[in-house]
């Protein structure tokens, strides 16, 4: 197991994909935390976009958008946010969190 530990921890690949479909360059890992799938892990990375356009797998995902950080901020101290926060403990926390305290800044 550590081997797989430290070969996802230092994985760097070239480009990425997610549910949005976008396509990332300059990917790196920040954090993980167990999945509850038999021997599986979330790990949590930032990444530069190449494009800003969305295409949304409706298999993944039920809506997404583009937010800055001040207007992430507004919706999380809005009295009638558009949006529900990622429970506590949960990497989405964490990266979200880290991100609007401007603790994650990758390399430019």
């Amino acid at each position: 197991m550590r081997g797989s530990w430290t070969r996802a921890r230092r994985s760097r690949p070239p480009s990425a994909a997610n549910p949005l479909r976008r396509r990332a360059s300059r990917v790196g890992y920040l954090s993980s935390q167990p999945w509850p799938f038999p021997s599986s892990l979330m790990i949590g990375c930032w990444g530069h976009a190449t494009s800003d356009e969305i295409t949304l797998d409706k298999v993944e995902l039920e809506d997404a958008l583009w937010l800055s950080r001040e207007e992430m901020l507004a919706e999380m101290t809005s009295d009638t946010p558009r949006l529900r926060p990622a429970r506590k403990g949960a990497i989405a926390q964490f990266l979200l969190s880290h991100w609007l305290a401007g603790r994650i800044s990758p390399p430019t």
